[in-house]
């Protein structure tokens, strides 16, 4: 296991400097070392340390109370305190900020290690608590949602085909010159395009059917960007990362390709707000180990193999919030000027009737990388079908 990493915030250099050889030698990593409450946030943003050690008594208008107080808020890092003092009114600010422990200087170097095992610990099982809680309740709200959806599409479905077969024997019915025959045919197609977005409310639940056969996943990429490529707005560039060939999946190729589709677009367009810009599509076989447990969908998807085939859809954009990232998957929801309704959602339905899971990276400022996850396929790949021979005329 790595060495847990650790934020040293305190104004004396002496101080500080003991305290970094203290952790050093009880085999912990320091990230820095800061003295004012400003530099502390700005710091935990850049480096996201494991947990910070916060004297109270810093440099600056802003103490280690309040600073801790924004770290543990913006970035959910447990902060323990130190301090030369222990009255009331500071112990009673400092349990205000949700801090995991307390140290009065001088300490003992067994001190500092119960103390920082006990931080750390706690902050373990806190975040374990939250992500769970959020899983549970995307859970709870997809089943919400899926029986909604479920219930309005067979209903929907069933008006759709009644009202497609009556406009096509009027159509049939009407001579080639009726003036009523346009609007008929124009009130057809609009009925067909809803019974699509039907069908597509289907694939978000995953209850769209799937012609899986064993798919070359590079290839496959390939021809989705292929056929995008043309669509990419001015000042945009779209990189590619994929091996000549592999990873091998079990997928239906045409939902697959509209997978591919819809992220790429969706990583152009948010990269459109402020270009130039990039986005880059890569493919690889990643561990399970490495499938990162925050952001994931489905959240009760758990892995249950060594390794997936991954494709990873990356942007220079303006990055998400956590908020967003919760909201991202859901029908219509757009943080766009103009949205595509159901692009993500549909996404998602697709990857889950696969058997994979998606998870999103991404903060505001930093641009996203979404990641799609497959299971591999021990099947080959079969060759394409040979066209039948014609014979030479006589």
């Amino acid at each position: 296991m790595d060495a847990a990493k650790i934020m040293i915030v305190e104004d004396n250099t002496t101080v500080a400097e003991d305290a970094r050889e203290c952790l050093e030698s009880l085999g912990y990593g320091v990230t820095s070392i800061v003295a004012a409450g400003e530099d502390a946030i700005e710091s935990a943003g850049k480096d996201r340390p494991d947990a910070v050690l916060m004297d109270i008594k810093l440099r600056g208008d802003m103490d280690g109370i309040e600073a801790a107080d924004r770290i543990h808020n913006q970035f959910g890092i447990p902060v323990l305190f130190l301090s030369a003092y222990s009255d009331r009114e500071l112990l009673g600010r400092a349990k205000r900020t949700g801090s995991f422990g307390y140290l009065v200087k001088p300490f003992e170097e067994r001190e500092l290690y119960a103390m920082l095992e006990m931080t750390l610990y706690k902050a373990g099982v806190e975040k374990e608590r939250r992500e769970m809680e959020a899983r549970l309740a995307q859970a709870r709200k997809m089943e919400a949602i899926g029986r909604m959806v479920a219930g309005i599409a067979h209903h929907f479905n069933n008006m759709l085909y009644a009202a497609i077969g009556n406009l096509e024997m009027v159509r049939e019915d009407l001579p080639p010159t009726s003036a009523v025959l346009k609007k008929v045919v124009e009130a057809e197609t609009a009925t067909r395009r809803a019974a699509d977005m039907s069908r597509l409310m289907l694939t978000y639940l995953g209850h769209d059917r799937v012609a899986a056969k064993p798919v070359d996943l590079s290839e496959t990429v390939k021809n989705a960007l292929d056929d995008i490529q043309k669509d990419i707005p001015a000042g945009i560039s779209l990189e590619r990362r994929l091996p000549a060939a592999g990873p091998v999946v079990s997928a239906d190729p045409t939902q697959l390709e509209q997978v591919i589709k819809a992220l790429a677009t969706n990583a152009w367009e948010a990269v459109e707000a402020a270009p130039p810009g990039r986005v880059t599509v890569s493919v690889e076989t990643a561990a399970a180990s490495k499938i990162q447990g925050a952001s994931r969908l489905p959240v009760d998807w758990k892995a249950e193999a060594p390794a997936y085939a991954c494709i990873a859809v990356a942007d220079t954009g303006k990055g998400m919030d956590a908020e967003t990232i919760d909201a991202v998957f859901d029908p219509f929801f757009t943080d766009k000027f103009t949205g595509r309704g159901l692009g993500l959602p549909v996404v998602l339905g697709i990857v889950k009737a696969h058997g994979g899971c998606i998870t999103v990276d991404s903060s505001p400022g930093r641009g996203s990388v979404f990641r799609v996850l497959l299971p591999l396929s021990s099947e080959p790949v079969s060759p394409p079908a040979e066209r039948p021979k014609t014979e030479p005329q006589t």
